[in-house]
């Protein structure tokens, strides 16, 4: 997806009033994103949980 989308806009870059054009940003943590590791636990647990106990080890 990433290519294509490369390969369709790329001949837009620097064109007269900028219609597409490089932005870096970069977002910086010493910790994890909380919201992301609930997401997991909460999908592994929905998960689990349609399983039922084939689950589970025996």
């Amino acid at each position: 997806m990433a290519r294509t989308s490369y390969a369709t806009y790329q001949s837009y870059l620097g064109l007269p009033g900028h219609p597409v054009e490089w932005t870096e940003r970069y977002f910086l943590s010493d910790t994890p994103d909380q919201g992301e590791a609930d997401r997991a636990v909460q999908a592994l647990a929905a998960l689990y949980g349609a399983m039922g106990k084939q689950a589970l080890p025996e």
